[in-house]
Parts: C-alpha cells; sequence; structure tokens
C-alpha cells in the first residue's frame, strides 16, 4: 500500500505495580490517513509480558 509512518512512533504504557509476574497484556493500535487522496487504514496486535526484574519492594504503610 506505501503507507508508512513519517517519524517514530512510540508507545508509553504504565502499568500498575500489582500486576502479577508474567500476566499477559494484548496491545491493539488502530492507525488511518491518506494516501495520495485515498483513506488507509492498518491494525496491529500485540502481546506484552510483565516480567519482575527483581523483588517487591515494601512500602511503608501510610493513612494512620
Amino acid at each position: 500500500m506505501g503507507f508508512q509512518s513519517t517519524t517514530s512512533p512510540t508507545l508509553t504504557v504504565q502499568v500498575l505495580g500489582t500486576v502479577a509476574n508474567n500476566y499477559q497484556i494484548i496491545n491493539r493500535a488502530d492507525v488511518g490517513g491518506k494516501y495520495q487522496g485515498t483513506w488507509q487504514t492498518a491494525q496491529a496486535t500485540w502481546l506484552t509480558i510483565v516480567r519482575r526484574l527483581g523483588p517487591v519492594p515494601t512500602l511503608p504503610q501510610t493513612g494512620y
């Protein structure tokens, strides 16, 4: 189709600290735009697996 990004796209994701190790998240993205006067669309789906690289720290209790 000749459809491509003209800049370097990025995706920033924040995951709660309570998410379990090896938790799987399905990500989906839809894009669209005009190319040579014709509307073009594309979709992508990918899997993200949460990896804990160290021990979970014990945080101080607050709100007492």
